[in-house]
């Protein structure tokens, strides 16, 4: 299993997509920052690029560092859902690059429960 994650792991890192379990389906993963694995993503998905994706993050710090105006019961929403099958949707801030949501005012945060996709998370924040 570790030479499957080490695989993974420099696909990510060379701009590429992956399949990684979640909670609830098996999504397709990118490094966000970086463009044009996320154009990789649109494409392999046929996503129209209206549609914005997803931040998929690995903590409470990282959805503050990605969002503004956080309403004050984020923290408690946070700890009693996720990880889990919930995205949060708040506003972005000047972090979040236009190719991960289109160019919207809002962003989708997701924190999959998966503990062989979350721990790949932590280690290449955001997907």
């Amino acid at each position: 299993m570790w030479l499957m994650m080490d695989r993974i792991r420099q696909e990510l890192e060379n701009g590429g997509a992956v399949v990684l379990p979640t909670e609830t389906v098996y999504g397709l993963f990118a490094k966000a920052l970086d463009e044009k694995a996320v154009d990789h993503v649109y494409q392999l998905k046929r996503r129209p690029r209206d549609k914005a994706l997803n931040l998929n993050i690995a903590s409470f710090e990282d959805i503050l560092h990605f969002s503004k105006n956080q309403p004050t019961y984020l923290q408690k929403l946070v700890e009693t859902f996720l990880p889990g099958p919930l995205t949060i949707i708040l506003e972005a801030n000047d972090r979040v690059p236009y190719w991960v949501n289109s160019d919207l005012a809002t962003i989708g945060f997701r924190m999959p429960s998966h503990p062989i996709t979350l721990d790949l998370i932590r280690e290449t924040c955001p997907l």
